[in-house]
């Protein structure tokens, strides 16, 4: 029993790695396309510097979430809207 919680904690901590990485590679991309093209006017760069700060309150989220898991407590379960979910990656 002991080895099937810590393969389940395993398999956890990858999917957890994997969010973070995704969230960490958002970040750095939309920073470097706008340091690219900051000077070109044709180019949205306050909009993909918003991109960049999104997904970095989405990492901040994912870490809050870790840090209440890792001391123990249970995760808060709350009723979302699926329109509000999908704004947030348009």
């Amino acid at each position: 029993m002991k080895i099937e919680k810590l393969e389940s904690l395993g398999i956890l901590a990858g999917g957890i790695a994997h969010d973070f990485n995704n969230l960490l590679t958002g970040i750095m991309g939309y920073i470097s396309l706008a340091k690219v093209y900051y000077k070109n006017p044709k180019f949205a760069v306050l909009d993909m510097l918003t991109d960049a700060e999104k997904a970095t309150f989405r990492a901040r989220d994912l870490t809050q979430q870790l840090l209440v898991f890792s001391k123990g407590g249970m995760p808060v379960l709350k009723s979302s809207s699926i329109e509000e979910i999908l704004k947030r990656f348009d």
